[in-house]
């Protein structure tokens, strides 16, 4: 799911592919509920489940997605996920179009805990991805910023 900008309309075109194929179709549209936000600093205890949403580009690995609120252009941010039950991985992505902004697998050498660093753009909206290295790996994390 690529969360999509507030204020901003879509459209949505439904066609065949080939000219030759018409009838009837069915189209549903559901609006999904906002993700949870995160602030500055800001510090929360999640569990990664089997239940959890799928990462894009890896389905083998489970995530958890939060809006980054409450910042300003030019404030340098850090993010820090730590866990003894997985192999953490962060992600940083815009909100508006979902593009990998930057990602982190492990903080240091000697450490399966991830930590993400950047400065806060004018005009841009962030949402920062918990989620783990290893496939199907699920369990209790914490989610840092400062």
């Amino acid at each position: 799911m690529t969360p999509k900008a507030l204020g901003v309309s879509y459209i949505v075109r439904a066609t065949s592919a080939s000219e030759l194929e018409t009838g009837q179709y069915s189209l549903v549209a559901t609006q999904l509920p906002p993700l949870p936000q995160i602030g500055v600093p800001a510090t929360l205890n999640r569990v990664l489940t089997t239940s959890d949403e799928k990462v894009p580009g890896n389905p083998d690995t489970y995530k958890q997605d939060f809006r980054l609120v409450n910042v300003t252009p030019g404030q340098t941010v850090t993010v820090r996920q730590e866990s003894t039950a997985i192999d953490c991985f962060l992600y940083l992505i815009d909100a508006v179009d979902g593009s990998i902004l930057d990602a982190n697998d492990d903080h240091d050498e000697f450490s399966t805990d991830s930590q993400l660093t950047f400065t806060v753009e004018a005009g841009r909206e962030y949402v920062i991805r918990a989620s783990s290295y290893d496939a199907e790996e699920t369990g209790s994390f914490t989610l840092s910023t400062f």
